[in-house]
């Protein structure tokens, strides 16, 4: 990753002059390795540089898929462009306007330019945001938005786009599963391992996600359960089922175990699971049980390795001890030690 160097933009309203945020959490969190992410970036902006004349005003587009709980979050700031996020899989927090939504998959939270938000309440959640922000020249109040030239709407749906964007009520739009398309097919380009993105598709798509928003306004059904919410409240039950009972984490699941328990086949249950975790059944389920292990050993530091992993609902301690030492950093005995060694 590389990060061009230029003048931080800024706004001046009549008391106070703002500087637009470059995400620094977000950035060391991608060089410690705790995210996987890419960006591709105008200006100040952490990603990878683009030459000035591809895509001018696109400040970043990007995604980061949050394997695993963070400690980190994108706190209170500004950025000079209107801020697109969509929440592809797990769930994710943010707050606008001192109102706190929680996105979970299919969402997404349009971002009027200098708008004060943050990302991650408290911090960060498992899951795979993916975003673009375009740089509208707004500098002060009543700037008009300028938009780049390849943003290719007609300029009454412009003004339509500004208007949601300025008099919404800053809440999530839940999209239909044919209006996530677009969404999906960004994420596929920004992913591409062996080439850069083709930037004309980026452009096609982030076209079509404005139209997304028109639609999705015009139809009046942004706030509407989805036709999938009732199988998502079923996989959440079931997951608030492991915080509320423990003790059924002892038991030996298996994804068709889990599956019928929910009344879902195990295809559906699997994608329904990813969606709302970022995470296959088995990954989760170790995690859970590593950060119970490790609530049990703090009360209890004497305990038996053999004997915790049972309780937890592991096989074999040999295996316990490879999940905890991949998930925490240290052996269940070097955890145990520093315990003891901190009291």
């Amino acid at each position: 990753m590389s990060k061009k160097s230029a003048q931080t933009p800024c706004y001046y309203s009549e008391d106070a002059v703002y500087y637009a945020s470059a995400c620094a959490p977000m950035r060391r969190a991608a060089a410690d390795g705790r995210v996987e992410l890419r960006a591709f970036t105008h200006g100040h902006y952490f990603g990878e540089s683009l030459p000035d004349d591809l895509l001018p005003g696109l400040c970043t587009v990007g995604y980061w898929n949050a394997r695993t709980e963070q400690n980190w979050t994108l706190d209170w700031h500004r950025n000079e462009g209107v801020e697109l996020n969509f929440q592809a899989s797990g769930s994710g927090a943010i707050s606008m306007s001192g109102r706190e939504i929680l996105l979970k998959p299919g969402d997404m939270t349009i971002t009027r330019p200098w708008a004060l938000h943050r990302f991650g309440v408290p911090n960060v959640r498992r899951g795979v945001r993916v975003w673009a922000m375009i740089d509208l020249q707004i500098s002060a109040p009543n700037s008009p938005w300028v938009w780049p030239s390849w943003i290719v709407l007609t300029d009454a749906d412009k003004k339509r786009v500004e208007s949601i964007a300025l008099n919404g009520d800053e809440s999530a739009l839940s999209l239909s599963k044919k209006r996530v398309e677009p969404w999906k097919e960004l994420l596929k380009e920004l992913k591409k391992e062996s080439a850069r993105p083709n930037f004309s598709r980026v452009a096609i798509l982030l076209n079509e996600i404005f139209y997304v928003i028109l639609e999705t306004n015009d139809a009046g059904d942004a706030f509407h359960p989805s036709e999938e919410s009732l199988t998502r409240r079923i996989v959440q039950d079931f997951l608030l089922d492991f915080e509320a009972r423990p003790s059924s984490l002892r038991h030996r699941w298996t994804v068709p175990q889990m599956a019928r328990k929910c009344g879902m086949s195990p295809a559906n249950f699997f994608l329904r699971f990813h969606e709302l975790t970022n995470a296959s059944p088995n990954q989760y389920l170790n995690a859970v049980r590593i950060k119970k292990a490790t609530e049990l050993l703090a009360a209890d530091a004497t305990r038996s390795i053999a004997s915790l992993a049972e309780e937890v609902g592991f096989a074999s301690s040999q295996y316990f001890a490879t999940v905890f030492k991949k998930l925490v950093g240290q052996t269940p005995s070097e955890y145990v030690a520093r315990l003891k060694k901190d009291d």
